[in-house]
């Protein structure tokens, strides 16, 4: 098996390029929502029965 020896040339990232990545992936550097604890719960018990109900024919 080969593998490089070296480390890869680096590119510059400019602010252009932070920009266009940030409008091509929005939720990137998107502030992640808040929500109360009660609530991630019943998001997580949600995402739990929709698996089990896509395993049940």
């Amino acid at each position: 098996m080969l593998q490089e020896q070296g480390e890869p040339p680096a590119t510059p990232v400019t602010a252009e390029d932070i920009a266009a990545f940030n409008q091509r992936f929005p939720r990137t550097f998107a502030a992640p929502a808040a929500h109360t604890p009660d609530e991630k719960f019943t998001r997580s018990l949600d995402l739990l029965c929709a698996g089990i109900a896509t395993l049940i024919p």
